[in-house]
């Protein structure tokens, strides 16, 4: 089994192979921008040639930009500039800034990478198997809330919406990207239900409107988010590709505005929000790219929505599948554009929160808007623009990260990183639920020595090879395990020349007096203590009392550094050979350890004999 467990290791990494891992086990590892081409490459994605970019020249006005665009892209924020104008032929030409995340002029080269990674938001991505959910029907007594004007009169001559267009949105294409971002969300509050629709544009945040969040002067009790929802074949149960997750109200965002306002139902210019999430969808990795109008830009002529309508007809039962539609722009000239859009595309309670989005002149569909009303006179609806006034919040949305809560700890008492040696980490995760885990290095002396952050899916497992810092002084130390839920695992370390390897259990806690209920025979055997103590602001004494199977008991002291480790050879620690018996260890601070038994020492003295090492874990004597 430890063979076994040993190749499983090697093919992370080449034993002796330093820092790299398997990247496999980093959640959401983000892909720099000098990355980009080569994340493009493994992906077997071409840069688009097709695109008319050109070299950004370096006297170009960059306060008026013909689009600005912040999309996740490999779970890095961008956020670039769009220049449109013609060349000397009259034939159009486009060139790009980015402001994240560095400040850049782009080449043409640059800006096609970057515009080629922007579109792969499109592609298909796979649903992990076997992760869909079903579930019943839900109760139609289900209402929705959607804010509606009235008494519109803006542009009363603009042609009204025709309701053919509406149409549900075939499972095949909402299992796919950018489809499977629009989220049906289930909003519970005061003991009701209520339907709305959120879309995501990073691995922990989607957009909706303010509505959804927080309702006239309270945040929402929770709700949850359920993407790419839709209903099954035999029309009684209701598909979950990606399952869902329930947040709760400190998971919502909007903006003191809305909220100073009570969240009114009024049409309001603040009537957006954000719903973040604790851990991401598995499956889902690419997101909507959103773009923020500045002065002066026109809005485009046509817009198309997506969303979870609960009765998109009234001679329908309560729907469970997402439907689009899409409609004209009628904008009046007085300039409300600035944050509101207006349009002939029907929409129904539940849309509140759809993402409303076109297609520019290179074919890519881009959010530009946050649907967030109905608008009866004139048949179709309305949202709250993205713009420079919630261009800040939104940015920072994008960028949360939760920082895990590490509340549980193990602890591996050695790891070894000489020439010619390594160690190995095997970690299980038995529980129903993605797990975050850092692995964290300290050498002998107690200094910090680097840390390996790893995601465990649920009831998964992770192998790799410890990498702490390169550092001659950092040989030999130990490992602390911190993980947001409890896992399983154990270490390996392994020597090359004479080859021989052994375990070490994640010791769960730590104690201050500890057992070794047995000795190896010195003749053939060493015994040696390998122990660590975490606390990183005092040293701990230890005094250790050897029981001989007959005879006089023996006692030693010795110390163990603040946050540091020792390996302890027994019988230069008492200064005799010991033959069997038992150790006790009595330390000052609580400590993890473990012995291990070794004859490779005695090798020489006895060719004849086979080469073992073997660990025996503490047993705590009595714990505080």
């Amino acid at each position: 089994l430890l063979q076994a467990v040993f190749l499983a290791l090697a093919i992370v990494v080449r034993p002796g192979a330093g820092a790299a891992f398997s990247s496999r086990n980093l959640a959401f590892s983000p892909v720099p921008w000098n990355q980009l081409p080569y994340y493009l490459a493994r992906r077997g994605v071409e840069p688009d040639q097709r695109l008319p970019l050109c070299d950004c020249p370096r006297g170009i006005d960059e306060s008026r930009p013909t689009h600005q665009v912040i999309q996740v892209i490999a779970n890095t924020v961008y956020e670039w500039r769009e220049y449109r104008f013609t060349d000397e032929s009259g034939r159009p030409r486009m060139a790009l800034t980015m402001t994240r995340p560095r400040k850049k002029f782009l080449s043409e080269r640059e800006a096609r990478v970057l515009l080629t990674a922007a579109a792969q938001w499109r592609r298909q991505t796979p649903l992990p198997a076997g992760n869909r959910a079903t579930v019943r029907i839900p109760d139609p007594a289900v209402s929705c809330r959607l804010p509606s004007n009235q008494t519109s009169t803006r542009n009363p001559d603009a042609r009204s919406s025709s309701f053919e267009n509406l149409q549900s949105i075939d499972p095949a294409r909402l299992e796919q990207s950018p489809c499977n971002t629009i989220a049906c969300l289930d909003i519970n509050d005061q003991g009701s239900s209520y339907r709305g629709t959120g879309f995501q544009v990073s691995p922990y945040c989607f957009l909706t409107a303010g509505h959804n969040v927080f309702w006239k002067n309270h945040w929402v009790d929770e709700i949850s988010v359920i993407p790419a929802q839709h209903p099954g074949n035999d029309g009684y149960l209701i598909i979950e590709p990606y399952g869902r997750q329930l947040c709760p109200r400190r998971n919502f965002r909007s903006n003191l505005n809305f909220t100073r306002e009570t969240g009114s139902i009024d049409i309001s210019e603040f009537d957006y929000g954000a719903i973040l999430l604790e851990h991401p969808f598995t499956g889902i990795d690419t997101f909507m790219p959103l773009e923020f109008y500045t002065p002066g830009q026109p809005l485009p002529d046509r817009v198309e929505i997506a969303g979870y309508p609960l009765y998109p007809d009234p001679g329908l039962h309560a729907s469970s599948a997402a439907w689009s539609a899409n409609g004209l722009v009628y904008n009046s000239p007085d300039g409300d554009y600035r944050q509101f859009i207006n349009f002939t595309a029907p929409i129904f309670g539940g849309n509140s929160g759809s993402p409303v989005c076109y297609r520019n002149f290179l074919g890519q569909v881009r959010v530009i808007a946050v649907t967030t009303w109905r608008n009866l006179t004139m048949a179709g609806g309305g949202g709250v623009l993205l713009t420079a006034l919630n261009e800040k919040l939104i940015r920072g949305w994008l960028s949360y990260t939760p920082v895990p809560n590490f509340s549980e700890t193990g602890y591996i008492p050695f790891f070894c990183n000489r020439d010619g040696s390594w160690t190995g980490l095997a970690l299980a995760n038995p529980g129903d639920e993605e797990c975050s885990v850092k692995v964290e290095y300290f050498s002998s002396e107690g200094l910090s020595a680097g840390n390996q952050p790893v995601s465990i899916k649920a009831h998964g497992q992770a192998a790799l090879v410890c990498a702490p810092n390169q550092d001659p002084d950092c040989a030999t130390g130990w490992i602390k395990v911190s993980s947001t839920r409890p896992v399983y695992g154990f270490a390996l370390v392994g020597r090359n020349t004479p080859s021989t390897m052994f375990d070490i259990n994640l010791c769960p806690a730590l104690a201050k007096k500890l057992l070794f209920p047995y000795l190896a025979a010195h003749d053939l055997w060493e015994s040696t203590v390998m122990a660590c103590n975490p606390d990183t602001n005092t040293a701990a004494a230890l005094h250790c009392t050897y029981l001989p199977p007959d005879g006089t008991a023996l006692s030693a002291d010795t110390s163990i550094p603040a946050g540091g480790s020792l390996a302890l050879n027994l019988e230069k620690l008492f200064r005799q050979p010991l033959d069997g018996g038992q150790l006790i260890i009595a330390s000052s601070r609580p400590i993890a350890a473990f012995l291990l038994y070794d004859n490779t020492a005695t090798a020489a003295d006895h060719p004849d004999q086979p080469l073992w090492r073997a660990g025996l874990g503490a047993i705590p004597w009595q714990s505080d």
